[in-house]
């Protein structure tokens, strides 16, 4: 380890890192709430030289459509409909978020969706996917299923054989 870093200033580093991070997150809410706008009666089509359909004025903006669309749900789900704090959303990875989507989208209250940015702030994706599954599919024995595949071991990616019968 070098000497020559001090304790105090890989702490204010570490800090300012955090902080950083929540302010990317907190520019995606923001990028959603934009896009909202662009997207409501066709406004994107007033911006010269934007194209003419919603993917090509996403494209112009370095976005895919799925991504666009993910963003203007997380503002419009969190945000608008059930006014979890913006500041609470800045500290919660976008892709968990964008992963509780789907039963966001159909909640009744707004204790389940908080239940769901706790769980999308403080799990890992990981651990995030498990719990949304089991919350999916509760109470069931699993039914495995054997796959072999193989795996480059350049590249790393898989190839799913075909099963032998």
């Amino acid at each position: 380890m070098d000497k020559s870093i001090e304790a105090g200033s890989v702490f204010e580093r570490y800090e300012q890192l955090k902080k950083a991070r929540i302010g990317i997150n907190a520019l995606f809410l923001q990028l959603g709430k934009q896009l909202i706008y662009f997207h409501e009666k066709d406004r994107f089509k007033f911006i010269e030289g934007s194209g003419t359909t919603w993917t090509e004025f996403v494209s112009k903006l370095a976005l895919g459509r799925q991504h666009s669309y993910d963003l203007m749900k997380l503002y419009s789900e969190f945000v608008e409909k059930w006014k979890i704090p913006e500041d609470l959303l800045a500290q919660t990875d976008r892709r968990n978020l964008i992963s509780t989507l789907p039963l966001v989208s159909k909640a009744t209250e707004r204790d389940y969706v908080l239940e769901k940015v706790y769980q999308a702030k403080e799990l890992s994706r990981t651990d995030l996917s498990i719990t949304l599954k089991q919350e999916k599919y509760p109470d069931h024995e699993h039914e495995w299923e054997d796959v072999s595949y193989r795996v480059c071991t350049i590249c790393g990616v898989k190839d799913y054989a075909p099963k032998e019968e």
